[in-house]
């Protein structure tokens, strides 16, 4: 007997309670069902989206890439990432439907980085006379030599299968000298100007707690509290201040602590919350200051700023082919 038949038979004679797992289970099988559409539909969009990027890379002579679709929450601050050959789309982008043509801004984003992945490989390949075929000492060579100027998640095996499939494309017809001095100019930038990454991201949410906390600080007691709050969770604490603690943070910290050991000590409500309220703007300013440094870097690479203004034109295209949609509809109703 199912657990569920288990429990009908247990609360046949209690009529509420017996209401309440009817009501539990319906409530769980809506559940699966609405999870299990999601699933089907987002890998109907998936394949879609697939098969319109290998379209795209057949035409132009480039090596296809994989699309995935994935959890928002593993692309942080990015509106799309490629790395190694897969394109990551957001499943807030992919399944809402809400601005299409920012999506299609990232997806062509996305997949002008793969192009100059290719033409980096090669120039690589070029550099070592590779021709159509690589022995096996030229491979293992290129392997190497692309590890060491552009990196790679990859294991060794599954980079020399990606550098293959380029080769392939390649069929050994070397880079024109233009060719040759923009790929130079994207192992440069790929080197010098990585992604802004996790750190970025952690510097937001930093930001963002200390904004809250500035908000504690207009009420009652509210510098007591927050000192309470750095002064017992670290985690708290390194988010507002980083790795140096303000002197005068430290102080209230160590007169909070005698309070709570019982000194009969009054708390300096306005005091505290001037000095508090002054390190937390100069954390936010230091924050922006920071991501502000680190997004310029990024931006300041070949790399990006193609990827940007490939991204940015698909984007308004997309915008310009649905208005004049909507247009024709609107004249067609009326």
């Amino acid at each position: 007997i199912w657990p569920v038949e288990r429990a009908r038979q247990a609360l046949a004679g209690d009529p509420k309670g017996l209401k309440m797992l009817e009501d539990t289970v319906a409530a769980m099988e809506t559940f699966k069902r609405t999870s299990q559409e999601l699933k089907q539909t987002m890998a109907e969009r998936q394949g879609d989206l697939q098969k319109m990027f290998d379209e795209y890379a057949d035409a132009q002579g480039l090596p296809r890439v994989k699309v995935v679709v994935q959890d928002d929450k593993f692309l942080g601050a990015a509106a799309a990432r490629y790395q190694d050959g897969v394109v990551q789309l957001r499943t807030s982008d992919v399944l809402s439907g809400r601005n299409p043509a920012d999506l299609v801004g990232s997806m062509y984003h996305e997949f002008a980085h793969s192009e100059q992945d290719f033409l980096m490989m090669r120039a690589m390949a070029d550099e070592l006379g590779i021709g159509v075929e690589p022995t096996f000492r030229e491979m293992n060579q290129l392997v190497s030599m692309y590890e060491e100027q552009v990196g790679s998640s990859l294991s060794r095996s599954d980079l020399q299968q990606r550098l293959t499939q380029a080769l392939e494309k390649r069929d050994g017809e070397p880079l024109s000298p233009d060719q040759l001095e923009r790929a130079h100019e994207l192992i440069d930038s790929f080197k010098n100007n990585a992604p802004v990454g996790d750190e970025y991201s952690q510097a937001a949410d930093s930001f963002r707690m200390a904004q809250r906390d500035l908000a504690l600080l207009e009420k009652d007691g509210g510098s007591y509290e927050l000192i309470q709050q750095i002064a017992t969770n670290k985690k708290h604490a390194d988010h507002l201040f980083g790795s140096e603690m303000p002197a005068e943070v430290e102080e209230l910290i160590d007169l909070y602590q005698r309070k709570q050991a019982g000194e009969n000590i009054a708390w300096p409500d306005e005091a505290a919350t001037q000095v508090l309220e002054y390190q937390l703007r100069e954390r936010m300013a230091s924050i922006n200051a920071d991501r502000r440094a680190r997004y310029d870097r990024y931006m300041a690479g070949r790399h990006e700023r193609e990827a940007l203004v490939l991204g940015e034109r698909a984007r308004l295209m997309a915008d310009e082919m649905r208005a004049d949609e909507e247009a024709e509809l609107e004249e067609f109703m009326f």
